[in-house]
């Protein structure tokens, strides 16, 4: 058993030793991951590029897609994460509401010696203030005896109108979407990335699964449609280092009195424009 083996066999051992002394309760298997959170529900998918594809706010649906993708050495392809090899992946009730509000999910290259995992964390507004936030960290870890070269992009598709959103990033590590209404904004906390691209829908996620190396290339917008966005890290991890990245998204939405308000605003002024034309 080599030393990235015996080191993850000891994660997976220690977690659920924890799991078990702390009473939390665990998702069996590698099925969807479902998070929840006073008004907000969270879906991931850890075993197919389908990954993060579910947010609602309120029971409206604000995401289509959030995943990551990753590329070791200068060239050749990007791989989405889940193809490095999924090792564990458990959801725990760190409110202690009854509720899995965390998610832990851990994928392993043993020839590469690379290790990675992910921590969602979810909370949710009251019913009706239409808030949701979701913190992210992910960890990589050399378990290998070389220097590592790699290149990880996290992609984002989120749905918050019919077509008609604007993204744009506000810096480098920070971006912003919206429409009508509804905000979303991504701020990376700590470990800076060095690239980033807002485009349309398919743009980045083509590039990432195609069979060329890829580098966003730092578009800032906004654009305004079907829009995505991207980040990009370029990570250099020795043997037996590691590194983190630390991010927040904060979602919010209209309450459903404000639609209501809103709806009645735009007839009324409909109505004004109208008489003011007639003869």
């Amino acid at each position: 058993m080599n030393r990235l083996t015996t080191k993850l066999v000891s994660k997976a051992l220690i977690i659920s030793f924890v799991l078990v002394l702390l009473g939390f309760m665990t998702t069996p298997g590698y099925s969807d991951l479902i998070l929840s959170d006073k008004n907000s529900t969270v879906q991931i998918d850890p075993s197919s590029q389908a990954g993060t594809h579910v947010w609602t706010v309120e029971g409206t649906n604000y995401l289509a897609k959030q995943w990551f993708w990753y590329r070791i050495g200068s060239t050749g392809p990007e791989q989405s994460i889940e193809t490095l090899g999924l090792v564990a992946a458990d959801t725990y009730d760190l409110t202690h509401d009854g509720k899995m509000d965390t998610a832990v999910i851990t994928y392993g290259d043993l020839d590469a010696g690379l290790e990675v995992d992910l921590t969602y964390s979810l909370r949710g507004g009251k019913t009706g203030t239409g808030v949701s936030d979701m913190g992210e960290q992910i960890r990589f870890a050399n378990n290998g005896a070389n220097t590592l070269v790699l290149h990880f992009f996290q992609y984002a598709n989120f749905k918050l109108s019919d077509g008609n959103d604007t993204v744009k990033f506000v810096n480098s590590s920070q971006v912003t979407q919206s429409s009508p209404g509804v905000g979303l904004s991504e701020t990376v906390v700590t470990g800076f990335p060095q690239y980033h691209e807002a485009a349309t829908v398919t743009t980045t996620l083509d590039k990432l699964n195609d069979q060329s190396a890829t580098t966003l290339d730092n578009t800032y917008g906004p654009i305004t449609g079907d829009v995505s966005w991207a980040f990009q890290w370029d990570i250099t991890l020795g043997p037996d280092a590691s590194f983190i990245i630390s991010k927040d998204k904060a979602l919010n939405v209209p309450e459903p009195s404000v639609l209501v308000l809103l709806g009645i605003g735009i007839s009324c002024m409909a109505i004004g424009i109208r008489r003011r034309q007639m003869p």
